[in-house]
């Protein structure tokens, strides 16, 4: 009985840092693509 709660617990904490690794990817995607066009902005309105 404890030990299914144990692997319960620990399947579901597994699951949310596989989350919170693929947010942090996308979140890391869209920070690079952010700063990318706002380079680009800055490159045009700077020549």
């Amino acid at each position: 009985m404890y030990i299914g709660v144990v692997v319960n617990i620990l399947a579901m904490s597994n699951e949310i840092l596989e989350i919170s690794v693929l947010v942090d990817e996308k979140f890391d995607m869209s920070f690079n693509l952010a700063g990318g066009v706002l380079g680009l902005i800055l490159r045009i309105f700077g020549n």
